[in-house]
């Protein structure tokens, strides 16, 4: 079973940060250039810096949702389980939620978890 999941969260995981680590990526690149036309030539010389685009990631979802918004930001929590199985997920219209093919019980989590509560 586990595996069926990650089969199917993996790829979803890795286009949807992605996207998300690029576009956030343009936007540092556009806060610092008040003139510039965004190119990929003048965009690949901008430095690709995780440590900017990560907080500026965290940062608008902890807006969007203090505002009422639902986000998707993807991950995996404790013990490599993706955040639809870890009663994490942030988006009441996920996809992958929906899907019974990756439905994990709450017991199954919970033996993953080493019988951890939260």
């Amino acid at each position: 079973m586990k595996n069926n999941i990650i089969n199917h969260f993996e790829p979803f995981l890795e286009k949807r940060n992605e996207l998300l680590d690029g576009l956030a990526y343009q936007l540092l690149w556009l806060l610092t250039q008040p003139e510039a036309e965004l190119t990929e030539t003048v965009l690949s010389e901008f430095p690709w810096d995780m440590s900017l685009i990560g907080p500026l990631l965290e940062t608008a979802e902890s807006l969007l949702r203090k505002a009422g918004f639902s986000t998707c930001y993807p991950f995996y929590g404790e013990n490599e389980i993706p955040c639809i199985h870890a009663d994490q997920c942030r988006h009441p219209d996920c996809t992958l939620m929906i899907a019974d093919s990756t439905v994990l019980s709450k017991e199954t989590i919970h033996k993953q978890n080493g019988g951890q509560k939260k």
